[in-house]
C-alpha cells in the first residue's frame, strides 16, 4: 500500500467518522433542542393568541356595558326633564292657587274694611 493511498484512505474515513459524529450530535443534542424550542415558542404563540381573544371578548364586553350605560343616561336625562317639566308646572299651579286665595282674602279684608267705614 502506497502512502498516498493510505493518505486518501485515511481522509476518506476521517470524513465519514466526522459525518458520523455530527449525526449523531446532531440527533442528540441539537434536534431536540430545537423541537424543545419549537415547542415552547409555539406555546408562547398559543398563550398570546388566547391572551388577544380574552382581550377580544373583554373589549366586546365593555362595549356593550358602555352602550348600556349610554342609554341609561339618556333614560335619566328624560325622567329628570320630565320631572323639572312635572315639578315646574306644579310650582306655577300652587303659585296661582296660593295668589287666587290671598287675593280672595284681601278681597274679604276690603269688604270687611269698607263695611266698618260705612258704620
Amino acid at each position: 500500500m502506497s502512502l498516498e493511498l493510505l493518505a486518501q484512505v485515511s481522509q476518506i474515513v476521517g470524513a465519514i467518522v466526522f459525518l458520523i459524529v455530527a449525526v449523531l450530535v446532531w440527533n442528540r443534542f441539537i434536534a431536540p433542542a430545537v423541537k424543545a424550542y419549537t415547542a415552547a415558542k409555539n406555546a408562547e404563540l398559543a398563550e398570546a393568541e388566547s391572551r388577544r381573544e380574552h382581550m377580544r371578548a373583554d373589549v366586546a364586553a365593555a362595549r356593550g356595558e358602555i352602550e348600556t350605560a349610554e342609554a341609561d343616561a339618556k333614560m335619566m336625562a328624560e325622567r329628570a326633564q320630565l320631572a323639572v317639566q312635572r315639578d315646574r308646572a306644579k310650582a306655577i299651579d300652587d303659585a296661582q292657587h296660593e295668589a287666587e286665595r290671598i287675593v280672595r282674602n284681601a278681597e274679604g279684608e276690603l269688604d270687611r274694611a269698607r263695611m266698618a267705614a260705612r258704620d
